[in-house]
């Protein structure tokens, strides 16, 4: 099951959180769920070039708050808030609701799917090789304490007559195990020989609550377990 759905939707629940918060009466949901799509995908738009790593929505009573994270946040705001504000006129001029825009910082780029993404795509924009953008990129992951990376690039790769794929990996990728704190995104590139897919997985490690099973609830000693309880085994404590 790991291998053929997202990373993030797949640990939902248990390590991610919901990307938009919000609750809609009967008959509201695809409305809202709708508009916030194409929030999300103006801000992509306007703001692409700043490389930005996700958006967040969470709807309130009479406003609608957005979190825009990127590693930049300075550039994305601009000089005193000049790009900022006219991305909120733009928002409230569509939607004609009230927003609130909030821009936080991603600290270690080096270690965020998008970021990596990002990366490899000006790269290869520069005419860059493939294999050499998708290495460079993997060796500074790496470097920054990721335990495992993995890209997936698709298409007409360097140009060739047949579309093919070609995966590279460093370190472990754990797909089906839940508590893993994977990162993933998606995207294309756009090339003067067509169009290239290309996916990025990072394994950050494993994420442990207070040392208690997410989701789950905690087993009393019995017989069978007593001597090797099952908690203590898939969750020891730090």
């Amino acid at each position: 099951m790991g291998n053929k759905v997202t990373p993030v939707g797949f640990r939902i629940g248990f390590t991610k959180e919901w990307k938009s918060c919000w609750w809609a009466k009967d008959g509201l949901y695809r409305t809202l769920f709708l508009e916030g799509y194409k929030i999300k995908r103006i801000i992509k738009e306007e703001l692409d070039v700043f490389n930005i790593e996700d958006v967040l929505i969470e709807r309130a009573l009479e406003i609608i708050n957005i979190f825009i994270y990127c590693p930049d946040p300075g550039i994305v705001i601009g000089k005193d808030g000049e790009r900022i504000n006219e991305l909120d006129s733009l928002l409230n001029s569509i939607f004609k609701k009230k927003m609130r825009i909030n821009v936080c910082k991603v600290h270690n780029k080096n270690l965020s799917a998008p970021s990596i993404m990002a990366f490899i795509r000006d790269k290869i924009d520069e005419r860059v090789s493939y294999k050499r953008a998708v290495k460079q990129a993997m060796n500074v992951a790496m470097e920054s304490h990721a335990e495992g990376i993995k890209v997936i690039i698709s298409g007409r790769i360097g140009g060739a007559e047949i579309a093919r794929s070609e995966k590279f990996t460093q370190g472990k990728i754990p797909a089906h195990t839940l508590r893993a704190n994977i990162d993933f995104c998606s995207g294309v590139v756009e090339t003067v020989y067509g169009t290239l897919g290309l996916k990025v997985w990072v394994y950050k490690g494993e994420v442990y609550k207070n040392s208690q099973p997410l989701l789950t609830i905690p087993q009393e000693p019995t017989r069978k377990n007593e001597k090797k309880n099952v908690r203590e085994k898939y969750y020891p404590k730090r």
